[in-house]
């Protein structure tokens, strides 16, 4: 048998880290095949050397608030420290559009219409804009290793309190995400009320019967039971009528300015702030070894609540009152037409409790068919 000689080459990779080790071997041999598993360890050991550097720099990176790199952030320079006005001006449009009841996929849709690009040059998804939206980064938070840690030296685009409300809006269970909903297609759907059973209305469609030439009708009726079913547009233009009617008096803003809740938003975020020394000071003592982790995870616990209670009031903090814009306006009928339909559901929402009952029989005392006073409307 011949005397087999190998060049070998070893890539030892440790998250994402290669390192070559290059030699002349004979892998026939005990010898060898020793040297080259020797050759091995101490590649891997240089790369987890290499990896625990890299993650020492990182963690001082975070404390010091700095940017990490990679992609350009939306909002910022690729140095993820220099803010970009325009770019920044519209998270802040798109966060005060969310509080005031808008859509993602209408943010969306406006945004395709004036060309607003990614940081990477491509149209802006729904998935996009949300994800974009929920970041700590808009307002000057650090995240490291899937925690918040402290504050950035890049500029904030949102204060704290809009940031944590849009997040709460954006990750709400009841919130539906995904394709338009029958819910977002019409005015009333998910948001009137039944009579019957207090159940909310959904939209639907009345068939053609034995007459295909006639037209389809849009109703609402009960989710749950089918206890009514009411012409979709007669509801819809008595609720907006009584809206533009209840916007258009006198009294419409003190009326609003009652229901302000105002919220302690600085004491809400000196309490975050002492409850995350609270934290830094425990993990310290479980890395030296003063604490076992029994001991940390009860120990901890009282400062997160505090943490998760912070969140809670900031997350409220920040309510944008959804008719602002149309008690500001000249002409509100107007400024009503130029609303889309996750807005104008807003206002309806913020400002009444319409509730559809079942409509008298026969001929009505105007001398049609349809009850007006079937539609019940409550102001809040």
């Amino acid at each position: 048998m011949g005397f087999a000689r190998a060049c070998s080459v070893a890539l030892v990779g440790v998250e994402g880290v290669v390192v070559e080790v290059q030699a002349d071997l004979d892998l026939t041999t005990a010898t060898g095949r020793m040297i080259a598993r020797q050759l091995g360890v101490q590649a891997r050991y240089e790369v987890e050397r290499m990896v625990e550097r890299q993650k020492r720099s990182r963690d001082q990176m975070a404390q010091m608030g700095k940017h990490f790199g990679g992609r350009r952030p939306f909002g910022w320079e690729v140095d993820g420290m220099t803010p970009i006005e325009a770019e920044a001006e519209l998270i802040r449009e798109a966060a005060r559009s969310i509080l005031a009841g808008a859509s993602i996929h209408s943010i969306r849709r406006e945004w395709a219409e004036r060309q607003v690009r990614t940081s990477t040059g491509g149209e802006f998804a729904h998935s996009e804009i949300r994800k974009m939206l929920l970041r700590p980064r808009n307002a000057g938070i650090v995240v490291h290793r899937g925690e918040e840690v402290g504050p950035a030296r890049w500029p904030a685009a949102l204060d704290e309190p809009t940031w944590r409300s849009v997040v709460a809006i954006l990750t709400d269970p009841s919130r539906k995400i995904g394709p338009v909903s029958n819910a977002r297609s019409s005015l009333g759907t998910g948001l009137y009320l039944c009579g019957e059973c207090g159940g909310t209305v959904v939209s639907s469609t009345d068939g053609a019967g034995n007459h295909p030439d006639r037209e389809r009708m849009l109703n609402y009726r009960c989710r749950s039971q089918r206890h009514l079913s009411r012409r979709r547009d007669m509801v819809d233009d008595i609720v907006q009528l009584a809206v533009l009617d209840r916007l258009s008096r006198s009294d419409a803003a003190d009326l609003l300015a009652a229901r302000e809740d105002p919220v302690d938003v600085r004491g809400a975020q000196e309490d975050r702030r002492q409850a995350r020394l609270v934290l830094d000071g425990l993990a310290g003592a479980l890395g030296r070894g003063e604490l076992d982790m029994r001991s940390w995870t009860l120990a901890s616990e009282a400062a997160r609540h505090r943490i998760a209670a912070a969140d809670e009031t900031l997350s409220q903090a920040v309510k944008v009152n959804p008719v602002a814009g149309l008690l500001a306006a000249e002409d509100i009928e107007a400024a009503w037409a130029g609303l889309d339909l996750s807005r104008r559901r807003a206002v309806i929402s913020y400002l009444m409790t319409v509730t559809i009952n079942r409509a008298r029989r026969g001929r009505q005392p105007g001398g049609g068919y349809w009850d007006p006073n079937s539609v019940a409307i409550v102001w809040k």
